[in-house]
């Protein structure tokens, strides 16, 4: 790590500096599969889980299958708490395990995982309502 902390991009001159010239080669994800002990409801939600991961670009590895399934079944208990005490408790732990699993906004800035900012501003918003609209109607031009 250094002074100067980690390395962002894996492309940048500090980083072709550290790896002597070679540009940093990122991980293949690997596609956790499902344990055998899940159920269909469980399996169901697990592959939903690990599908959304891949496509937000969590790094994942086969290691990773028991957090998924647990997280698949933490969210099953949450959906069936019949109180808030128990609702809430469950809960915290499914939050903790989202956090693991890089499901949380917080759990990916710490990866250093970037997301692109779709918010446009105002001025180019209104440009874009502008460039939408029907053109107007031509009128005669009044003879003065």
């Amino acid at each position: 790590m250094g002074f100067r902390g980690p390395i962002r991009e894996a492309d940048s001159r500090r980083a072709l500096q550290a790896n002597n010239g070679k540009p940093q080669t990122l991980p293949v994800p690997e596609r956790p599969l499902a344990p055998r002990w899940l159920k269909v409801k469980q399996r169901k939600l697990f592959n939903q889980l690990v599908d959304e991961a891949v496509a937000a670009g969590i790094p994942t590895k086969a290691l990773d299958a028991h957090a998924f399934a647990i997280t698949a079944q933490y969210l099953l208990d949450y959906q069936a708490a019949r109180d808030s005490q128990e609702r809430s408790r469950i809960g915290r732990d499914l939050h903790a395990y989202l956090d693991v699993i890089g499901a949380t906004t917080k759990a990916r800035l710490r990866m250093g995982i970037k997301t692109s900012k779709v918010k446009d501003s105002k001025t180019s918003q209104l440009l874009a309502m502008v460039r939408t609209a029907p053109p107007a109607p031509t009128e005669p031009s009044p003879k003065c």
